[in-house]
């Protein structure tokens, strides 16, 4: 049997997630992220704003970024790492880790 790669690995908060049958985001340290239509993006576990543009916010998480691309984006509250942008959102990505 081959060995398993550090890709192949399946996180800890996933594999708990499964076995006791409940939602990874309710464990620290882990991200949600709450999409309403194309006008409003929530992110609740995010760190700092890494850029903030009329078309583009990136809110950095623990392991890696989300991005917001659209048309008249504004920050319309930032508390404690949750994040809600609202506007035209035409993408929404993560980039980074798995």
């Amino acid at each position: 049997m081959a060995a398993r790669t550090k890709k192949d690995r399946v996180p800890w908060r996933e594999r708990l997630s499964v076995a006791l049958d409940m939602p990874s985001d309710v464990f620290p340290r882990s991200t949600y992220v709450e999409v309403r239509g194309r006008e409003s993006v929530t992110v609740n576990g995010g760190g700092a704003i890494d850029l903030y543009t009329e078309n583009e916010v990136r809110v950095a998480r623990g392991d890696g970024v989300v991005v917001i691309r659209g048309k008249r984006l504004c920050c319309r509250a930032f508390r404690r790492g949750c994040v809600t942008v609202t506007g035209r959102i035409d993408i929404l990505e993560f980039e980074g880790k798995r």
